[in-house]
């Protein structure tokens, strides 16, 4: 599993980074993404839609630390 932590980080640089991460993914891989913040949240889910990927779930994880960290899991679509 690849996973992203950019919790110290807020927009612009959370999808920055993120489309990053998920263009280096090959098909059907997947990416966990860590973040903290509503703002960023929305960034990076409406931003991975546009660039072929899919998000297929948002978890707070119960242990957090910060009550407003997020867990984005994307997954990169098969190109066609």
């Amino acid at each position: 599993m690849n996973v992203l932590d950019i919790t110290q980080d807020s927009c612009p640089m959370t999808f920055v980074k993120t489309r990053v991460a998920f263009d280096k993914l090959k098909d059907a891989q997947t990416l966990v993404v860590r973040l903290v913040g509503e703002e960023n949240l929305q960034s990076v889910t409406g931003g991975i839609a546009e660039c072929g990927g899919e998000v297929l779930r948002i978890d707070t994880p119960e242990q957090a630390l910060k009550p407003d960290l997020y867990e984005i899991h994307i997954k990169r679509k098969p190109q066609i």
